[in-house]
């Protein structure tokens, strides 16, 4: 085997490995951690108890440009009596780095118990999925406890 030979097959190991090690790192570093179906989820059960935590997986255009303690005291002033009971995804459809997820949700408040139809527009921002939109798309009848 000649030198040039030799130099040949040690360039052509060393892209292998460099291309193995490329992919290797992609796969690990893979797509976000969660669905964003996992993401309203998680909001279901942070908001309005943890509103912290809430702000973490909630973009700038969800809490109007403000900071996430500014949002936090906005919400604190406007809230009034909220609570999520429970919540079902209903759809999720997700296009590349957007989703949309309707969620039937039961909540609490001043009105008392009812369950509402809610929209949640989610899209990757770092490499996770975050809340971009929510709104309530129609307040569902309830079905009377006859018992």
């Amino acid at each position: 085997m000649s030198l040039f030979q030799s130099s040949k097959s040690l360039l052509i190991g060393g892209v292998c490995i460099a291309v193995a090690c490329a992919s290797l790192m992609i796969s690990c570093t893979g797509g976000p951690d969660h669905t964003p179906s996992q993401i309203v989820q998680k909001w279901l059960s942070l908001y309005p108890k943890d509103l912290a935590q809430a702000a973490t997986i909630t973009s700038w255009g969800m809490r109007d440009g403000l900071s996430a303690e500014k949002w936090i005291d906005r919400i604190k002033m406007t809230m009034g009596e909220f609570q999520y009971i429970d919540g079902q995804v209903v759809t999720e459809e997700i296009t590349k780095d957007k989703a949309t997820v309707i969620v039937d949700a039961s909540i609490n408040s001043v009105l008392g118990e009812q369950v509402q139809r809610e929209q949640f527009k989610l899209s990757i921002v770092e490499n996770h999925w975050v809340i971009d939109d929510r709104s309530v798309v129609m307040v569902l009848p309830s079905i009377p406890d006859f018992s």
